[in-house]
């Protein structure tokens, strides 16, 4: 039995092994599930006025991080956001609501007016003024809230970033409770982050399996299979329960000399 133990033990420390070089973001998220995110940081609101993150998150609250002059995966996030907010059928600027964060200190309030007046006619709702909010901020304010939130970034060039894309809810203590990845959502994920931030409740997602699994690649902006962590993985997992069988094996071969 002690032997089957220890072979466990290598495995489960041999995954982390080959998981060690995630711990090192240069781009990506590193979930940081049940983190308070400072709520005197500041920003500037579409009309200019700043505001802090205790003064706004009230309620539950789904941020995007982007930038307004993205060519990549930006648009298709705040598009996919927008789809799905105007499928959910939870009251947004009500039971919950949405902002969305230049990680650009480049970027004015008046840019963030723009798509902000943009964003809220896609969704196709009366909705309160507050409901979905778009935020900038600077340089100092951007590196504290990316470095909370656990989002990693790195400048392309003179105006572009290479960067992954998520949702990231906050209950109404700015505490993490869950991540979605991705441009595409469902309205049934949206509802159970507001149900959950409401609960103060986090919810472990598949990052997990992508850290594991896939490695983000900057110059598509996506997520690609890592087959070489992969293939280790495997076969990892395969001399373990080689190794399991050959024991099993030999204690049943003695028991029966035995009898």
């Amino acid at each position: 039995m002690k032997k089957i133990t220890y072979i466990f033990l290598y495995i489960i420390l041999s995954l982390n092994l080959v998981n060690l070089n995630s711990k090192e973001i240069e781009i990506g998220i590193d979930e940081k599930l049940d983190s308070i995110v400072d709520g005197d940081l500041k920003f500037f609101d579409a009309d200019s006025n700043v505001v802090t993150l205790r003064e706004i998150v009230n309620k539950p609250t789904i941020i995007s991080l982007v930038y307004f002059n993205c060519p990549g995966i930006c648009t298709p996030l705040l598009d996919g956001f927008a789809d799905v907010l105007a499928k959910t059928d939870m009251k947004l600027g009500v039971e919950y609501q949405a902002l969305s964060i230049s990680f650009d200190h480049n970027e004015t309030p008046y840019l963030a007016a723009k798509w902000q007046n943009n964003y809220r006619k896609l969704v196709g709702k009366d909705l309160p003024k507050n409901a979905w909010r778009f935020l900038t901020a600077d340089s100092v304010t951007i590196k504290k809230l990316t470095k909370a939130l656990g989002f990693y970034f790195k400048k392309d060039g003179k105006k572009d970033y290479l960067h992954a894309g998520a949702l990231i809810t906050l209950s109404p203590t700015r505490r993490i409770t869950r991540y979605q990845f991705g441009d595409k959502f469902l309205p049934f994920n949206i509802k159970m982050s507001v149900v959950e931030a409401s609960r103060e409740v986090s919810s472990p997602t598949i990052n997990k399996l992508l850290d594991l699994c896939f490695k983000y690649d900057p110059s598509g902006r996506a997520y690609v299979l890592n087959l070489t962590r992969i293939i280790g993985t495997v076969m990892l997992l395969t001399v373990g329960i080689f190794a399991t069988f050959l024991i099993v094996k030999g204690r049943s071969n003695k028991n029966r000399e035995i009898s």
